[in-house]
């Protein structure tokens, strides 16, 4: 094979790895935008401080991030927070009352409590109308903590669920904190 069949060979080559190149770059540009899975996704991340000290708390410190995996943008957000335990427990987090509204001409979250829904053991909470999470976006409802004193032992547990207008039924998020200790 002579030099110039060779570098012609090769140009060739380089060519049409180009050509691929650019349309693989093209498939996976359209794939990010399109997204491949209808769905709402949420889960816990969290971290747990414990002591063996009776006269301090054992703390649960979580976020809760929701990934909108749909081609809507998602206006009217709910989610529940539902806690189980066996011991008396305080729940906050960084979320609006309806004082703090009034209050507030900047919110300092884009949650706000529904009281008004609230059963025992349920935080239900709403997007504040003037955030929207758009296809693709995600959210968190961040910083909110469980804590309770370390006297007895305590089995605790949270999960979620996220309601939406085209999901009335709910949606169970990926994973739950579930917390055993012993006073």
């Amino acid at each position: 094979m002579s030099f110039d069949t060779l570098r012609n060979k090769i140009a060739q080559l380089n060519n049409q790895t180009q050509a691929f190149t650019t349309e693989l770059y093209e498939l996976v540009k359209d794939y990010k935008s399109k997204p491949n899975i209808n769905s709402i996704l949420g889960f816990f991340t969290y971290s747990v401080n414990m002591t063996s000290d009776p006269k301090e708390e054992n703390i649960i410190l979580g976020d809760f991030h929701i990934h909108n995996l749909t081609g809507n943008t998602l206006a009217a957000l709910y989610l529940c927070l539902k806690v189980n335990t066996t011991s008396t427990y305080k729940f906050t987090g960084k979320y609006l009352t309806k004082s703090a509204q009034a209050d507030s001409s900047e919110p300092f979250s884009y949650w706000q409590q529904l009281p008004e829904r609230n059963e025992e053991h349920e935080y239900w909470f709403q997007l504040t109308p003037n955030k929207e999470v758009k296809p693709l976006e995600k959210i968190a409802f961040s910083d909110f903590q469980v804590s309770w004193k370390n006297t007895r032992s305590n089995v605790c547990s949270i999960q979620a669920f996220l309601y939406t207008e085209s999901e009335k039924e709910g949606i169970n998020s990926l994973n739950s904190i579930s917390v055993n200790t012993t006073g």
